[in-house]
């Protein structure tokens, strides 16, 4: 992202992007204040506009989901591809389809399980981006050396790179979705705007940190993937090639599973296959639906991969498309019309300025993103 917009747009947009979202997800807490029976953001969709919002935000709740569980495939199968991989026996796509016999399994285990290995995937993020810079003090030349930097850009080569670079900015911010859920859960909800910031100052340091190091170190040559630069890039201690790979599909086998969950859920109600029959016929035809839901969603996301294998198309894709609309436009309407009463005339004006600068930022820039 910072490549594609330079340093003199890149790391004000990241910031801008880090505060703006903090911003709006701060006035999705004041939106659930107006009605405890608010417990999720479907349920502010319906209090602020009725069914069919809610119907809608449902599916581009799952349409984002779907989003962020290919990406992760494509991590998985590109830092594997790029340790172990050859064109003639271990192709990219191999790896998407070992992905699915890896992922599946995953997929059964119970929340509390899979709430441990979402932790271990927190602890494998930090881990890559310490990581990253001290690979970056071990060689001493470029490209891949903190020591000796390598050549960077200061302003985006064209347009469109910029407009790709909005939405690759915007994407690590993208968790509004599940922020009431969070806050419902919370034992005390109303310490939670003050914890988003924490959270978001831990999350932006850590964007910005993995920026700035990837971008020192490989400066036009930066991939799709720093850890892939870093993975394809000789002259590092052996130690850490299989590090940094194994690191990096912790991640997926951690979120993968988590990200399906909403969408398995959602299928399992729809097919009704949740839950145990005392007929044993009824009872086998649940147990092979919800089976065969969860190898289905596993199957799409792979299949999914294979066919958009590009992971900055699909992470400038969720950022321009999904997290401007999951991150400001809907917070900031949902706020209107819940909080209208307490809106001043020039705050009105404001947040309609906002949500007009939004929609016209995430139309251009997912224009940009899927043409170029």
């Amino acid at each position: 992202g910072i490549l594609k917009a330079g340093w003199g747009l890149g790391i004000p947009i990241l910031l801008i992007c880090g505060v703006a979202t903090y911003w709006s997800a701060t006035l999705i807490s004041k939106s659930m204040d107006t009605d405890p029976t608010i417990m999720t953001y479907a349920d502010l969709g319906y209090a602020s506009y009725g069914s069919v919002a809610k119907l809608l935000i449902s599916l581009i709740f799952c349409v984002d989901l779907v989003g962020s569980g290919i990406s992760l495939i494509v991590l998985f199968s590109d830092s594997l591809y790029a340790l172990l991989g050859d064109d003639e026996v271990w192709t990219a796509t191999r790896f998407k389809i070992l992905s699915f016999f890896v992922l599946t399994p995953f997929t059964f285990m119970p929340l509390p399980i899979l709430s441990i290995f979402s932790l271990l995937g927190i602890m494998a993020t930090i881990s890559i981006t310490l990581l990253v810079l001290v690979c970056g003090f071990l060689k001493p030349s470029a490209p891949g050396s903190l020591l000796q930097i390598m050549p960077t850009n200061m302003w985006p080569s064209s347009l469109p790179n910029l407009l790709i670079a909005i939405g690759i900015l915007m994407a690590p911010f993208g968790g509004h979705a599940i922020f009431p859920n969070l806050k419902s859960d919370m034992r005390h909800p109303y310490k939670f705007s003050h914890t988003l910031k924490f959270t978001y100052s831990i999350t932006l340091l850590t964007d910005f940190t993995m920026g700035l190091l990837g971008f020192l170190m490989f400066g036009h040559l930066c991939n799709n993937e720093i850890t892939n630069n870093i993975l394809l890039t000789p002259g590092y201690p052996k130690w850490c090639y299989p590090l940094i790979s194994g690191l990096i599909c912790l991640i997926p086998l951690a979120k993968t599973p988590l990200n399906a969950k909403p969408i398995i859920h959602t299928l399992d109600s729809i097919f009704r296959t949740h839950g145990n029959s005392d007929n044993w016929t009824t009872n086998g035809l649940k147990i092979m639906g919800r089976v065969t839901i969860r190898v289905g969603v596993n199957a799409i996301f792979v299949s999914l991969a294979i066919l958009f294998p590009e992971f900055d198309k699909i992470i400038g894709v969720l950022g321009a498309s999904i997290c401007f609309l999951v991150c400001i436009i809907l917070p900031v309407s949902f706020y209107m019309k819940l909080c209208k009463d307490q809106i001043s005339p020039v705050e009105t004006f404001f947040l309609r300025v906002v949500i007009a600068i939004s929609i016209f930022l995430g139309v251009v820039a997912t224009y940009a993103v899927i043409l170029y």
